[in-house]
């Protein structure tokens, strides 16, 4: 089987797509382990900062985003209470 560029391209794409799945799994993870107010500040800016990401690969995570930062929110809820 002979690659063309379009394959090549769309290969490209879904190895960019499964890395955008990774990180975002990654700050899950981070979000989970805050125990304060700090880091909740630090996950806002990580959020932020996946955003631009996402922007400058030109991918559409935006669904990835606003989970991230309903999590994030649902998690200082729950900080405060404690």
């Amino acid at each position: 089987m002979m690659w063309t560029q379009d394959k090549l391209k769309k290969q490209g794409r879904l190895v960019e797509l499964k890395n955008i799945y990774i990180k975002y799994n990654k700050i899950v993870n981070i979000i989970k382990s805050c125990t304060d107010m700090n880091h909740i500040d630090c996950c806002y800016r990580i959020i932020d900062n996946f955003e631009y990401y996402c922007k400058c690969k030109k991918l559409p995570q935006s669904v990835y985003i606003s989970h991230l930062r309903n999590y994030t929110k649902l998690k200082k809820r729950s900080i405060w209470l404690t």
